[in-house]
C-alpha cells in the first residue's frame, strides 16, 4: 500500500498527467484508462523503488506508452 506522500503526489499530479495526454493524443476515454494505469503502477513501484526524479513526466512517459497499446 502507498505511503500517505505519494498518495498525495498522484493526487496532485493526475489531472497534470492527463490534460498532458489528452493534449498530445486527443482520445479523452483511451487518455484517462492509460493515466489510470500509470497511476497504478506508480503507487505499486514507487515505494518499493523510490520516486523518480520528475514524477509529473514519469507518469506522462508511462501513460503515453499505455495509450500507445490501447490504440
Amino acid at each position: 500500500m502507498p505511503d500517505t506522500g505519494v498518495e498525495d503526489l498522484l493526487r496532485e499530479l493526475a489531472p497534470q498527467v492527463l490534460g498532458a495526454v489528452v493534449r498530445r493524443y486527443g482520445h479523452f476515454d483511451l487518455a484517462e484508462d492509460a493515466t489510470q494505469e500509470a497511476l497504478l503502477a506508480a503507487a505499486t513501484q514507487w515505494p518499493a523503488e523510490g520516486r523518480p526524479d520528475n514524477p509529473r513526466a514519469w507518469l506522462i512517459t508511462v501513460a503515453s506508452r499505455r495509450l500507445t497499446d490501447l490504440l
